[in-house]
């Protein structure tokens, strides 16, 4: 469509952080440097088909989902380690202390953490002066429901959200859902829209 390539940056991570940090890049309008093959930073700033210094226009991140199972996954493994600080202080040793940090799971504080950093995520976005865009993927919203038996069930609501951090969508201006209909055409939804554009 007549867009140079030259004029795309595309960056290759997993890390929130790294994701954050190129994102403050843009908000401050810094330069970027080349990656060599081992992942650090050379002193060769990234120019654009004009040879100026890279500055982008927009923002694109694909996708959060990937971002939310690397954030959750760093807070297990540090919620392995809170559960064997707690085993050796309470004097577990042998399956007793296996069973201790294997079975740790994710307290109410790394929700909490969870839901910061999807926040921070949306609002660092809005604060680059950039256009942006997030992708994420989709899954079945559910909701605790109180059985008879006192037992409480999750419970599919029909509706879809998006997968990853939760409420993500509350801090974005538009939500578009991506489909396929019967017919195999992909068909798109906005879901909420703040900026009166359609």
């Amino acid at each position: 469509n007549g867009v140079d390539l030259a004029n795309i940056y595309i960056v290759y991570t997993q890390s929130l952080g790294e994701v954050l940090d190129y994102i403050d890049k843009v908000k401050n309008n810094d330069d970027f440097y080349e990656i060599d093959e081992d992942g650090e930073e050379t002193d060769v700033v990234v120019v654009d088909a004009n040879g100026n210094p890279f500055r982008a226009d927009a923002i694109v991140i694909d996708g959060v989902t990937v971002l939310h199972t690397a954030v959750q996954q760093g807070l297990l493994e540090f919620s392995k380690k809170r559960a064997r600080v707690r085993a050796d202080n309470n004097g577990l040793v042998g399956d007793e202390k296996l069973v201790a940090i294997e079975g740790s799971s994710l307290e109410i504080r790394d929700f909490g953490n969870i839901k910061f950093k999807a926040a921070n995520l949306c609002l660092s976005l809005l604060g680059t002066g950039v256009h942006s865009a997030i992708t994420c993927r989709e899954e079945a919203e559910k909701e605790s429901v109180k059985g008879a038996n006192g037992q409480f069930n999750s419970v599919l609501t029909g509706k879809k959200i998006p997968a990853g951090f939760k409420g993500i969508d509350y801090n974005m201006h538009t939500v578009v859902r991506f489909y396929r209909d019967e017919d195999n055409n992909v068909m798109a939804d906005v879901i909420k829209d703040r900026t009166g554009v359609h």
